[in-house]
């Protein structure tokens, strides 16, 4: 378990150096982690629906997929419109 806490912890500070200074790779290692977010929750729905046994599942993981939906769409519209901010000098 502690290995793995250390590379989460070091993981986290790449991504957030990235983001600090708007190093175009960040642009790309953003799209990568939103699709991983994305095939996380289409996963987790699509398993709820597959062993759901009433209509009240269906239901139920069908608003599991919509939060994910509200979520990832916007995040996914802002990130692209705003490429141009990464690679320019950060100014301080």
């Amino acid at each position: 378990m502690t290995p793995f806490i250390i590379i989460f912890a070091l993981v986290c500070c790449v991504l957030s150096l990235g983001l600090k200074y708007r190093f175009v790779w960040m642009w790309y290692a953003g799209w990568a982690l939103l699709y991983l977010f994305a095939a996380y929750f289409g996963s987790l729905f699509f398993s709820a629906i597959y062993f759901s046994e009433t209509y009240r599942g269906v239901a139920f993981s069908s608003v599991y997929f919509l939060g994910g939906f509200v979520l990832w769409v916007p995040a996914a519209i802002w990130w692209s419109r705003n490429r141009a901010i990464f690679g320019r000098p950060v100014k301080k």
